[in-house]
């Protein structure tokens, strides 16, 4: 079945609707950076607001209650799961305080 525009039958329209509805795009995975390697102590800080040691505490109190069971589908690691919490209630109150976005994720 190569050119739809010639439909006749049944079977090929069917073929065509299962073409069309079933299309589904790669899944892409992009690398996830280490927040702990990519900014200094003073950076990381600025932007949890906890130190790396601190933040390191926390991740290993909580871990096991926190980390997927199965490492599929590129889940999140527990690290990744708090340094995400801690950007998200910093951000949010930084935002609702000022009405602006002063640091970045990236």
């Amino acid at each position: 079945m190569e050119n739809f525009g010639n439909i006749t039958d049944d079977e090929d329209f069917l073929e065509f609707v299962n073409l069309v509805e079933h299309h589904r795009e790669p899944q892409v995975y992009r690398n996830r950076e280490d927040r702990f390697i990519k900014w200094n102590d003073n950076e990381f800080r600025d932007r949890f607001r906890l130190s790396k040691e601190a933040t390191v505490f926390v991740i290993e109190e909580i871990h096991d209650v926190i980390s997927p069971q199965a490492q599929r589908h590129h889940a999140l690691t527990a690290a990744e799961m708090v340094l995400l919490t801690l950007s998200s209630e910093i951000f949010c109150g930084r935002f609702n305080a000022t009405n602006s976005w002063q640091l970045s994720w990236h």
